[in-house]
């Protein structure tokens, strides 16, 4: 069986990334207004197992990009 590309390897489909992008914000941008450490936002949307974001983080990162908790999974 073949294997696709590693998990990741393709940053425009990180389901945070793509949606950041689409609304015009750099990383740092979206870092300060989640008042969140950019490194650690950055494991966040790598999907890193180094990252465990709480619901509250989630939360406010679907507020700032204008989408559902459920929509940072999906997009």
């Amino acid at each position: 069986m073949a294997k696709g590309p590693p998990r990741g390897s393709q940053p425009h489909e990180w389901p945070i990334r793509h949606l950041r992008v689409a609304r015009g914000l750099t990383l740092n941008q979206l870092a300060e207004a989640v008042q969140m450490d950019p490194a650690h936002l950055d494991l966040i949307e790598r999907q890193s197992p180094n990252a465990s974001p709480t619901l509250v983080e989630l939360q406010r990162i679907a507020a700032v990009l204008k989408c559902s908790v459920d929509d940072l999974g999906q997009a």
